[in-house]
């Protein structure tokens, strides 16, 4: 829409210049009330009349009376219409943008369209040499409300109007026609067009009583379709949040994998023989070398220590694990095996990041060499002390 055609006219909205908003307040005004637009022969002012002083106050539905007029005589209907209602009665202007609870009358050699809650006056066409001002309004409005599209005749001139509503039902709107015995002009309106047959004074309750019947089902829909939405919301933004901590665990899941097989290299890489048990003292890790001293194999890992034989000249194992998980305090000492090899022992509490003392950790380091070294000092010093003795006792002799 042209931001110069605000400016033009004289209405609340004049202020607006932008074109773009516009557009979205139109948009918002045809969501928010609905148009009834109606259609009456040049006799038709007394219909109209009580029409409108049937009209309740502060109905919020914009009226816009399309009447056949001399198109050389000034339109004067607004002024006419102004002491039956306490609605504001205007003779539209081109651009002249709906309000609800306003009465808008068509001025006289006009066609008038509806376009996005905005009126536009054209010059008149003419089809088959009449002029169906009616027809023209009734279609535009079909096409821009759908639905909620609302076609009024009253006192009906000719067939002007028949194809109007035939547009209106094609878009499951709402058809209304003035009782031809109630009207001074009966028309050739086909009667299977219409929604409702009634005297012009019964005809705004009419309207008012189905748009409430429309309500509900369309306000449901809307509540429903929010719903949705909202719950599609929700479900995204679960999605999100699935996501994220999915690739937060798999990063931990991946520190972790990476600092297991860190320590598995470790371990699998140190000559130390170390035994990791859990509080019932099973086996709940070794490294190789524990192998040497007790018969592991991999399916032994979740077996109790007790049930595995070792070549440790000790009977006391088991009694120093249990020490050490009840006190707390570490046990050392040395000990062979039957392969006449020697370790030095060493029990620990197994304790986690939080301090929480879940085991024991044995470790079992290869003293072998140094034992020998030390007995055979001790044997050289024994050989020493005796070879010592001999020499004195032969000198004393």
């Amino acid at each position: 829409m042209p931001p110069k055609a605000t400016t033009k006219r004289a209405s609340p909205v004049k202020k607006k210049t932008a074109a773009k908003p516009k557009a979205n307040r139109a948009a918002r005004v045809e969501a928010q009330f609905p148009i009834v637009a109606i259609g009456a022969s040049a006799g038709g002012l007394e219909a109209l009349e009580e029409f409108l002083s049937a009209t309740p106050e502060n109905c919020d539905i914009a009226f816009v009376v399309i009447q056949h007029l001399d198109p050389h005589h000034k339109g004067m209907l607004p002024e006419l219409l102004q002491n039956t209602t306490s609605m504001p009665d205007v003779q539209v202007k081109d651009r002249m943008s709906l309000q609800p609870n306003r009465v808008y009358v068509i001025p006289p050699n006009k066609d008038l369209s509806i376009l996005h809650g905005i009126l536009h006056l054209l010059k008149p066409t003419k089809t088959k040499g009449l002029h169906l001002p009616i027809d023209y309004f009734f279609r535009s409005l079909a096409q821009g409300q759908h639905a909620k599209s609302i076609g009024v005749i009253l006192s009906a001139m000719g067939s002007d109007g028949s194809l109007g509503l035939q547009a209106i039902k094609q878009q499951s709107g709402l058809v209304l026609v003035q009782e031809p015995s109630n009207a001074k002009s009966d028309g050739m309106i086909h009667t299977n067009l219409v929604d409702i047959i009634a005297p012009v004074n019964e005809l705004p309750i009419q309207i008012l009583d189905s748009l409430k019947r429309k309500s509900p089902p369309n306000e449901e829909l809307q509540s429903t379709n929010e719903e949705l939405s909202t719950s599609k919301e929700e479900m995204q933004w679960l999605n999100e949040e699935r996501q994220t901590l999915n690739s937060e665990l798999q990063a931990k899941l991946d520190e972790l994998n990476l600092t297991s097989t860190d320590m598995k290299n470790l371990l699998d890489s140190t000559d130390i023989a170390i035994l990791f048990l859990d509080k019932k003292l099973k086996i709940r890790r070794f490294t190789p070398q524990t192998t040497k001293i007790i018969k592991f194999i991999p399916s032994d890992i979740g077996r109790p220590i007790s049930d595995l034989s070792s070549a440790l000249n000790d009977s006391e194992l088991l009694k120093n694990v249990h020490s050490v998980l009840n006190t707390l305090v570490p046990q050392e000492k040395e000990l062979s095996t039957s392969k006449h090899r020697w370790y030095n022992l060493r029990i620990v509490p197994d304790r986690t990041m939080n301090e929480q003392v879940d085991g024991v950790v044995i470790t079992f380091s290869d003293i072998t060499i140094a034992k020998r070294l030390e007995s055979k000092l001790q044997q050289h010093s024994i050989d020493w002390q005796e070879d010592l003795t001999q020499q004195i006792d032969k000198d004393n002799k």
